[in-house]
């Protein structure tokens, strides 16, 4: 939940760091983005799930090389969507809908075969949305019962930019054609029945590639430069975050601590002023002069020394 802040009260306080992982969604994005790129990228605080490894498995069958430089941190040599290569075996999504969809917006654009194809689950998931309108820019995209289900077999390359209106409200399949049109000749329109994420275009334009939104259903893509994307380093988004959580995490922490002792000198303070009324009770009681000083004496002690530690404490606004 970002944004929101829980706090958790108890008779102890919370000890540990956690730290959200980045987001799938932006993370699929920004490894396509990448590698469309010309040259080396950096992300950090990529996702580690297996959709995600999927995506990035694809993207190295299609001669893209990414190195981990340090944990969350991929970095990615890219040569442009003409550097891609035709793949020697079949591209495995795993269970990612996200990659699928995603990356056949990426290979309608590249002028050779490519075959995509995922577990039991994925291959009976709908991939006609986004095979149609690929085929509108002008793909052949071929599939069981005519490419509503995977396999998906992609022959790419000569692309013709038109408006294309999407039948269904997807931002993958958004993305897909985003993807494409990048790739196209002239310039794409993408019409949706009603708003959905806008992560990709967010992201193009900050890495100014050629998309524009037009409103809140259209977004514009014109035929990208060699390098499209000028992606020195990347962050998702919820790094960041994710770091702004740990620190108020920390912050709370360090306050619940000091809260605690505070309840703790109370509570010492509390037992050392009910010695004193005992230690003084008990000297009226005592008959022998001696035993009565003796007990007076301890008692006085211990206010002082009750009174100081009760001076020491912060003064409470």
């Amino acid at each position: 939940m970002i944004g929101a802040e829980i706090t958790i009260a108890g008779p102890r306080p919370l000890r540990g760091t956690l730290r959200v992982p980045g987001d799938k969604g932006i993370s699929h994005r920004a490894l396509l983005s990448a590698a469309l790129a010309s040259g080396r990228s950096t992300i950090r605080g990529l996702a580690d799930g297996d959709d995600v490894q999927h995506t990035r498995a694809a993207l190295e069958q299609l001669a893209v090389r990414v190195k981990d430089s340090e944990p969350s941190t991929a970095m990615v040599l890219g040569t442009g969507a003409a550097g891609l290569r035709e793949p020697d075996a079949v591209i495995d999504c795993g269970n990612s809908g996200t990659t699928m969809r995603m990356l056949a917006g990426v290979l309608a654009g590249r002028p050779f075969l490519s075959v995509l194809s995922g577990d039991s689950s994925l291959q009976g998931r709908p991939m006609g949305r986004v095979a149609r309108p690929l085929r509108a820019l002008g793909a052949r995209v071929d599939g069981r019962a005519d490419g509503e289900l995977a396999p998906l077999v992609i022959r790419g390359g000569g692309l013709t930019a038109r408006r294309i209106e999407l039948d269904v409200v997807s931002a993958q399949v958004k993305t897909a054609v985003i993807l494409a049109g990048l790739q196209a000749q002239g310039a794409t329109e993408v019409v949706e029945p009603a708003p959905s994420r806008d992560h990709t275009e967010r992201m193009l334009e900050a890495l100014r590639a050629p998309v524009t939104h037009v409103d809140d259903r259209t977004t514009r893509v014109e035929t990208g430069a060699p390098t499209p994307f000028e992606l020195d380093e990347y962050a998702v988004p919820e790094l960041e975050q994710s770091t702004e959580a740990d620190a108020r995490a920390d912050a709370k922490y360090q306050e619940a601590l000091r809260n605690n002792q505070r309840g703790d000198n109370y509570t010492i303070l509390t037992i050392a002023f009910a010695s004193v009324l005992f230690f003084t009770a008990m000297a009226t009681r005592m008959r022998r002069r001696r035993t009565q000083w003796v007990l007076l004496t301890i008692a006085a002690v211990g206010f002082v020394a009750t009174s100081a530690f009760l001076a020491s404490f912060p003064k409470l606004v």
